[in-house]
């Protein structure tokens, strides 16, 4: 099952009748809020900001922002559909594997550089 801890507010919230539209804007804006900072200053960012200074700037953001769409859908469908195969108690060793990952990534750009 889905857990409430990446929204504000919670699910119960989001499946009400009368605050329905409201919880969807709190979760849009989050997530907006939460992906554009994590991206700013992101190898990703750099490289586009690379590309659009050599190349056509508008072909560069069209490229970057359906790579970008791509990746998000990949991610949401996963989010979506794992927890539905998943027991609920393995979803906190998927987030301990994720942040795992993150770590080694990091680690090894860092050791890269």
């Amino acid at each position: 099952m889905l857990t409430n801890t990446v929204y504000i507010g919670s699910l119960a919230d989001y499946n009400s009748a009368g605050s329905t539209r409201r919880a969807m804007i709190r979760i849009i804006l989050t997530t907006f809020a939460m992906i554009f900072l994590a991206e700013l200053g992101d190898k990703t960012q750099l490289a586009v900001l690379a590309m659009a200074s050599r190349s056509n700037p508008w072909a560069v953001f069209i490229g970057a922002g359906a790579a970008l769409l791509a990746s998000t859908i990949l991610a949401v469908v996963l989010g979506c559909t794992l927890p539905k195969f998943l027991p609920e108690s393995s979803t906190r060793v998927l987030h301990y594997i994720a942040g795992g990952l993150f770590l080694v990534v990091g680690a090894w750009t860092i050791w890269k550089a």
